[in-house]
């Protein structure tokens, strides 16, 4: 049956198709794009109009037209003055600042009456000349004496009206009522129910006129503070002098304006009579000029009429389209709210069928679009082409809106004709069949796709219930008068306090030339009674027609549970391809979740097929389970391609036989990209029902590790046996610390342990997808077998010490029993034994052990009789003169000893120590005779003792006395056995030299020259000389016969100041006394410069008088 079907769809998709390229109907969508007039004034300098899209003032005089402005939204709520002359209007440029301004129609000229700002009001006139305008705090009188007042209403209304007046006024607020404001008393009254608009007092100031949805028109009396009159139409106008308000009245078929009259009504009597317009001659928008005379168009016909002689006569026509402009206004730089997420974007026209014609498919269209943004219908790839630019192209959507499906145990196979007078099924059919439409089957219809809804006209269809919408993230449908026949579009986002909205229109963007054209995802649209240069929902004079809601939610996804209803989320159903469609698929409340699709069996090879695909992160082992609802599930061969890790497995399942549960289709490794499911309708079976409904992944579980042992005290050498309880191993790993594994077979191992001790035990129990490891730390007590060691304190011993000490080593045990060979025994753990008599004796220990093995060991004790054995030791071998040493024996069987120590004299001895004193240095030798009744030992040590000399100081001088003309003094060292010297020369300096020299000053002194001898390792000297410096002269000498030499120390000369004779002698003798120089002294220098540097001797020898000193040369 479903190969029959998929031919004849074909032919009719070919018939359709054809019916589909036709042109396209002359209904209120075209009438928008073609143009025509709007909001007309007519004045004594002509008549004063806009275009559908408001985005221009024409002036018409003399059969001609010209354009006064052209801006965005220029035309739309502009208001004439009374004296005819100005209009009030608003100035949008295109970066999106809004002006109000006035324009002179007789010269042309404009006026801004505010500095440009995000947003402003309309102006508008009291009948008295005041004009009043509102911005974001409030509005603005500007009185015709020229004074100004404010008033602050906390709430933006672009648009105003003015009472005759000038003493109130009436503006709406955020949820579209009106309040009336007293500008006297600052008294404010609400007026009207929410959800209305374009307020108008009449002449009188009696009566106010507003609009609501489904094109209501209420009339409050002010005087009875009450709504006294409803009307049904649009476009209302009062008398210019007279409480009579003309309105159009409007009804629509299939998206076409089928009736228009004007008609009048009379608030005082009641009485409504009809000026003009039928079902043929179709007229728009009254209006009056100041004599009261009717106006009126013929909309696209671009006819304007006037009443005269009680008919109407056309007074002027518009022979092309009309000069209309479009703009793209900045986008505004107030917050963006939309909904969460992206919406997906559904073209009435050219994302539905080739065979439907969709120009009057926008609420179907809108729904298809909420569907998709809440994922509660599978996408349905559809091939288009409508011979766009952009085609062919695939939807995913547009098929639910003209072709047949199956839903919440629905069949959407009511018929509707479309606008090429096509069969349509789907959204379409539902909405359209018999009598119904959009307004009555809309809610419906969103219900049964498991959305809440309900339905707004006047007390629902507010902006405060739109934004409330938008911010509990649901989108929503409004029915609006973008077309004059009203027009469906899908909410999604608004404009903070702006008072636009984002929608997708299913027709495209009405801001441009063309509006069916692709372009309809987020564009934006004002609220009626706003402006902001975009197409505005309430058309030129009407309010929204009527809301719907459409609130859920996307499902809850969940990763390894893939449900029915998981839509581009793992879940897939093959309705495009191999000849399936949609309505193959059928549906019940039931199963996992509520919901199942299934089908109808089939001998041949799959048509309808589904896949379930999770979402894993890496390769492991799962469960894969399906679950079988309890309707739809007939067949008992419902086969399952599971596609795993290297290769595919199909799993047959009775689904008859297992409903309302879940039924496990193995275990597979599976990674991702390998892991999908797949079932199709071949069954083998034709007419048998098959389900598609969850399938479930489960991580297979990591293992879980459990053991015990059949004992966990044992003794040395035994073996134990560990038993896994452990779950979901595939292998098991055993080790004990300490233990060697002997064997292991399935679930046991077993383990023999050679060394006593607390042991660990591990099991790692491991699977595909992790392992788990358990450890019982200290688990194994393995106790010791007895082992049997023992020492002895010597293995032989002689009478005089017969005494042994026996330490027990031994492990494992409990107790003891020694016996010592000699016919004794002991229970001691570390014994003593005194043997009686020589001999050779065998020691046994017994080492018990409770519970495990015993063990004995033994040894051999000889005691004998022995002679003395001398030894010797000193505490100190080196030593220095005058210290004591102490001789120590450690010899053994010696009842007496002598001791000998040459060169030492005895202080103190006692039985085993000898204390003696070394007075002089040298190396001395040390004896000892140990004396016994077995034997006396003699022992000697040559050179045993060193002792050291300790320091002797001792020097001479090259002269105690010295002259102050050369008081330099050589000291010659002759100290012994000292390591180091230090000078003290007496004058505060010292040396360290072994052979110093020393000048001091040249004045007469005494000095005590001290010198210190040190020993590194014994004891110091030190000595003393005086030195004297003299003056000769003191002493009697004669100065004339004295000599003075300088420097000393010298570099290379030496100056004599002398009255010696010339023929005077001198010698020089280095330190050992070597001549080195003789010459004569034959003038006051001696040059010096080829001496070494040393320490000389300096002779002068005259006739009568030898002189001598020191010299140092540098």
């Amino acid at each position: 049956m479903k190969n029959l079907f998929i031919l004849l769809s074909f032919s009719f998709f070919l018939l359709s198709s054809a019916t589909a390229q036709e042109n396209r109907p002359h209904d209120a969508y075209w009438a928008e794009e073609q143009g025509y007039f709007s909001n007309l004034h007519p004045t004594d300098y002509g008549i004063v109009a806009s275009s559908n899209n408001c985005n221009e003032i024409y002036l018409i005089n003399n059969g001609e037209l010209k354009t006064l402005v052209s801006a965005p939204g220029c035309g739309r709520y502009m208001q004439m003055s009374p004296d005819g002359k100005t209009i009030g209007f608003k100035y949008i440029a295109e970066d999106g600042m809004q002006t109000p301004a006035l324009l002179d129609i007789t010269t042309g000229k404009t006026t801004s009456l505010a500095e440009p700002a995000p947003l402003c009001g309309q102006p508008s006139f009291s009948t008295n000349g005041d004009v009043v305008i509102s911005d974001t705090s409030g509005f603005t009188v500007y009185r015709k004496n020229g004074v100004s007042e404010k008033f602050a209403t906390g709430t933006y209304a672009n648009y105003t009206a003015a009472s005759p007046d000038g003493k109130f006024v009436v503006y709406n607020d955020n949820n579209d009522q009106l309040q009336m404001f007293n500008t006297q008393t600052k008294e404010v009254v609400a007026i009207s129910p929410v959800g209305c608009a374009l307020p108008e007092f009449s002449p009188s100031g009696k009566f106010i006129s507003f609009v609501s949805s489904l094109q209501r028109i209420f009339i409050y009396n002010t005087e009875q503070n009450r709504i006294v009159t409803t009307l049904y139409g649009t476009a209302a106008e009062w008398h210019p002098s007279l409480d009579l308000l003309a309105f159009n009245f409007i009804e629509s078929t299939n998206y076409t304006v089928s009736r228009a009259e004007i008609k009048m009504h009379n608030p005082e009597t009641g009485a409504e009579s009809l000026i003009a317009g039928d079902t043929e001659n179709l007229f728009f928008d009254p209006a009056f000029d100041k004599s009261g005379k009717f106006y009126f168009h013929d909309q696209v016909s671009l006819g304007i009429y006037s009443e005269i002689n009680n008919a109407p006569q056309c007074i002027y026509r518009h022979n092309a389209r009309l000069p209309m402009n479009f703009f793209e206004i900045a986008k505004s730089t107030l917050a963006i709210v939309t909904v969460p997420g992206s919406v997906p974007y559904v073209h009435q026209v050219y994302d539905t069928p080739n065979w439907h014609s969709g120009y009057w498919s926008c609420a179907p269209t809108t729904s298809a679009m909420a569907f998709a943004y809440y994922n509660r219908l599978p996408p349905w790839p559809t091939t288009v082409d409508h011979g766009m630019s952009w085609d062919p192209h695939v939807n995913n959507f547009g098929s639910y809106v003209a072709d047949r499906y199956r839903f919440n145990e629905w069949y959407y196979s009511e018929t509707a004709l479309d606008a090429a007078d096509g069969t349509t099924y789907g959204g379409y059919g539902y909405m359209w069949t018999g009598s119904y439409g959009p307004n009555s089957r809309m809610e419906e219809y969103i219900v049964q796709h498991y959305a809440a809804s309900n339905q707004y006209w006047t007390t629902g269809c507010t902006w405060a219930q739109t934004l409330s919408e938008i911010n509990n993230g649901y989108v929503h449908p409004i029915c609006n008068y973008l077309t004059t026949s009203g027009h469906l579009t899908l909410c999604i986002g608004y404009y903070d306090t702006q008072h636009s909205l984002l929608f997708n229109d299913p027709y495209g963007d009405r801001n441009d030339a063309t509006y069916c054209d692709y372009d309809g995802a987020g564009v934006s649209y004002d609220w009626p009674t706003y402006n902001n240069g975009l197409a505005n929902l309430g058309g030129s004079y009407s309010y929204v027609a009527w809301t719907v809601a459409a609130r859920t939610t996307e499902p809850v996804y969940n990763d390894t549970i893939i449900d029915n209803n998981y839509y581009n989320h793992g879940f897939y159903v093959n309705n495009s391809t191999l000849g399936s469609t949609q309505r193959y698929f059928r549906d019940y409340n039931v199963g996992y979740n509520g919901h199942t699709w299934y089908t109808i069996g089939m001998t041949d090879p799959d048509i309808c097929f589904t896949t379930w695909t999770p979402n894993i992160s890496d390769t492991a082992k799962f469960i894969v389970s399906a679950y079988i609802p309890s309707k739809g599930t007939s067949t008992t061969n419902a086969i399952y391609q599971i596609n795993r890790l290297g290769a595919d497995t199909a799993v047959h399942i009775n689904q008859g036989a297992n409903k309302n549960s879940w039924v496990q289709l193995g275990t597979f490794i599976m990674c991702p990209g390998e892991a999908t499911v797949r079932l199709g309708d071949y069954t083998g079976t034709d007419g048998d029902t098959i389900a598609f409904d969850a399938i479930k992944w489960s991580r297979y579980p990591n293992p879980v590790s459990q053991f015990s042992a059949d004992q966990t005290t044992i003794c040395q050498g035994n073996n134990i046996v560990l038993t896994s309880t452990s779950q979901y191993a595939e292998s098991l790993i055993w080790s004990c610390s300490g233990g060697t594994l002997t064997s292991q077979n399935g679930n046991q191992a077993t383990f023999n342990f050679d060394a006593p001790g607390t042991f660990s035990a591990q099991l790692i129990t491991v699977n595909f997808n992790g392992r788990d490891t358990l450890t019982y730390n200290s688990y194994i007590n393995v106790q010791p077998n007895a082992v049997a060691q023992f020492t002895a304190s010597a293995d032989t011993v002689n009478m005089s010490s017969p005494n042994v000490t026996f330490t027990n080593t031994s492990a494992g045990a409990d107790s003891y029993v020694w016996n010592f060979g000699d016919g004794t025994t002991t229970n001691a753990t570390d014994p003593s034994h005194i043997y009686s008599t020589i001999g050779t004796y065998t020691v046994t220990l017994e080492a018990y052990a409770s519970g495990c093995s015993n063990d004995t060991t033994s040894a051999t004790i000889v005691v004998i009789n022995a002679a003395a054995v001398s030894q010797l030791s000193a505490d100190n071998r080196t030593v220095c003169a005058g210290d004591t040493v102490v001789f120590s024996s450690t010899s053994q069987n010696a009842t007496s000893l002598i001791w000998n120590y040459p060169g030492a004299t005895l202080i103190n001895q006692t039985s085993d120590q000898c204390t003696v004193v070394y007075n002089n240095a040298g190396t001395y030798d040390a004896g000892l005779i140990a004396v016994s009744s077995y034997g006396n030992d003699t022992i000697e040590y040559s050179n045993y003792i060193v002792v050291s000399p300790n320091a002797e100081a001792q020097f001479i001088v090259s002269n105690d006395t010295v002259p102050v003309s050369n008081p330099l003094v050589v000291f010659t060292n002759q100290s012994q056995y000292a390591d180091s010297y230090l000078w003290h020369f007496g004058d505060g300096a010292t040396s360290s030299d072994i052979n110093p020299y020393h000048a001091y000053a040249s004045t007469p002194a005494s000095y005590s020259v001290l010198l210190e001898a040190v020993s590194a390792s014994c004891a110091d000297d030190s000595a003393t000389i005086t030195i004297v410096v003299v003056d000769p002269v003191g002493i009697g000498e004669n100065r004339e016969n004295e000599i003075h030499f300088y420097p000393n120390p010298v570099d290379n000369v030496i100056f004599i100041r002398s009255n010696i004779a010339d023929e005077a002698i001198f010698r020089i003798h280095d330190e050992s006394g070597r001549l080195v120089m003789e010459e004569q002294l034959s003038s006051s220098e001696i040059n010096v410069s080829q001496l070494a540097e040393g320490i000389y001797s300096l002779q002068i020898f005259t006739e009568n008088q030898n002189f001598s000193c020191f010299f140092v040369k540098k």
